[in-house]
């Protein structure tokens, strides 16, 4: 298996970046938020990942690889599918004329819904359980 105190080194580091997130958010700073809300994402993704024995590098291969092994076997909850494409795809028109402004109440359902997955991806990392989520 992969080092996995690096892997929870990463998540530890993905859940601080998200409580400075919402600390920005709260003081009503929302510059940026888009670029830190998907590199926290694909952190967390990644710590989830490494902490089941993958070896992911690039962007593409972490989000190809969450949804295999995270949505498609439900092992966290489906509401959570598309925050890292999304995000990303605003990301990808983050400096273009085609950016999305970004004001105080979609910067907080930015964090909310990034703090949601690093939440659900950490909880992953404390189980080796394959048991698929359930809806409560």
């Amino acid at each position: 298996m992969l080092n996995s105190a690096e892997a929870d080194s990463l998540m530890r580091r993905a859940r601080i970046k998200v409580r400075d997130m919402i600390n920005r958010v709260e003081r009503g700073e929302v510059d940026h938020m888009v670029p830190d809300a998907y590199n926290v994402m694909f952190m967390a993704a990644k710590a989830a990942l490494m902490k089941r024995g993958f070896e992911v590098a690039s962007h593409r291969t972490v989000a190809s690889t969450y949804r295999k092994e995270f949505i498609d076997k439900r092992l966290i909850s489906p509401e959570y599918e598309g925050y890292l494409m999304k995000i990303q795809k605003y990301w990808e028109k983050e400096g273009t004329p085609e950016a999305e402004d970004l004001d105080l109440a979609r910067a907080e359902r930015v964090v909310e819904a990034t703090h949601k997955l690093v939440e659900a991806l950490a909880e992953t990392m404390k189980t080796k359980s394959e048991e698929p989520y359930r809806i409560r």
